[in-house]
């Protein structure tokens, strides 16, 4: 809605236009105000599908790409940049690719656990991982718990 340079890490936010746009007669009703109004926060906030974060770019090349699962030059090359160029596009988002990729797979994990009573082995294979006492670590690691322990706490609906 309201285009222009955005800059991260500043003390405060602020939208500048010229004041002779207030002298502008208003040309909607109070209803349609209000329905404005209502939606204005995801109107004004989202940005553009053309302006859409790298990260969020990123996890959609890395899911398309699935199973085979892009590494960092092939995400790059099919995001039309060099490896240098996404890296410093993540890091000014305060992400890495490895990053996403592992936030990913920990999605993708959990709702596999959840939906499926695929073996770990598995599902292991399907990550990405190279056997499944690399995935059963890095499952801990995400969560705190194993992968198994997740998914009978799931079907006995406890804690343990």
């Amino acid at each position: 809605m309201f285009p222009g340079p955005l800059q991260f890490g500043q003390p405060c936010s602020a939208v500048w236009f010229d004041a002779s746009a207030l002298a502008t007669p208003m040309l909607r009703d109070m209803q349609e105000m209000n329905t404005f109004l209502a939606a204005s926060p995801a109107n004004v906030i989202l940005p553009r599908l053309a302006e859409q974060a790298m990260s969020a770019r990123v996890r959609s090349v890395l899911q398309q790409n699935r199973p085979a699962w892009a590494d960092l030059a092939t995400t790059a090359s099919g995001l039309h940049m060099s490896v240098s160029t996404l890296q410093r596009h993540l890091a000014t988002e305060g992400t890495s690719f490895q990053s996403l990729k592992d936030q990913l797979r920990r999605d993708l994990a959990i709702v596999r656990l959840n939906t499926s009573a695929v073996p770990l082995a598995a599902l292991a294979e399907e990550l990405g991982f190279a056997d499944s006492a690399a995935f059963q670590r890095a499952f801990k690691a995400w969560t705190g718990g194993a992968p198994g322990s997740y998914r009978r706490r799931r079907e006995t609906g406890t804690d343990e």
